[in-house]
């Protein structure tokens, strides 16, 4: 197994891990727009929250399907494209449940800004000093998504839409909204058999006509509109 991250420090922090507890996978740093793999050498891909945060998604699906050996398959999740919306708002009743997400902008191109966030889950003594992460999101609708994969020539498999259960919300109450719409959406695809590494895209023009060249264009994502009622 091997771990890749553009990032030299979560690359320093996955070594070191390793070598503490170690489970014989090996980490390189590298750009997933030009993975350093010979072509069909991973019988499967994992992107774990990742895709979402980079600009040029078709690319990356290219040198996917280009490491993967045929019959193998891609798995990955992101932030579901239907409510990571430039506008989401929690609209709660009494006793301040939600009962319902408002979601605007779906279609419109958004990307790159910078978003900056802790994890809810740190506990209160060690958010002192703690440096947020800082991620570039992009948007991207649902369709987008799917017909990237279909230019791709994979095959599409199974798709999932996590909804926590009431023991999980009793722990942890501030997932409740995620009963009424989902936070992410998981992908599985797969590498046709007799697949060659390289494969041509041969549609001159995008699903319905779009030109490829505009499924990637993304404009700034305006920050801090998210709010709950």
């Amino acid at each position: 197994m091997t771990g890749v991250d553009i990032s030299p420090t979560f690359i320093r922090f996955a070594q070191e891990a390793e070598e503490t507890h170690p489970l014989g996978i090996r980490y390189r740093i590298a750009s997933a727009l030009d993975l350093p793999f010979e072509d069909a050498s991973f019988d499967a891909v994992a992107a774990f929250m990742s895709l979402m945060a980079m600009p040029e998604a078709r690319r990356v699906l290219a040198e996917v399907f280009r490491v993967l050996k045929p019959g193998g398959f891609l798995q990955f999740s992101i932030t579901h494209p239907c409510f990571d919306t430039p506008h989401r708002k929690d609209v709660r009743g009494e006793p301040a449940l939600t009962y319902a997400v408002e979601v605007g902008d779906y279609f419109r191109r958004l990307g790159g800004e910078v978003e900056e966030w802790i994890f809810s889950a740190t506990p209160p003594e060690r958010r002192e000093g703690l440096l947020p992460f800082r991620v570039p999101h992009f948007t991207r609708p649902l369709s987008e998504w799917l017909n990237l994969l279909i230019d791709r020539e994979f095959v599409l498999e199974c798709f999932g839409e996590p909804r926590p259960s009431d023991e999980a919300i009793r722990e942890q109450p501030g997932l409740q909204d995620d009963q009424v719409a989902p936070y992410f959406l998981h992908v599985c695809a797969r590498k046709p058999l007799g697949k060659a590494a390289h494969v041509p895209n041969k549609r001159k023009r995008g699903a319905r006509g779009v030109p490829p060249a505009l499924l990637d264009d993304a404009r700034p994502r305006r920050a801090g509109s998210r709010s709950s009622d």
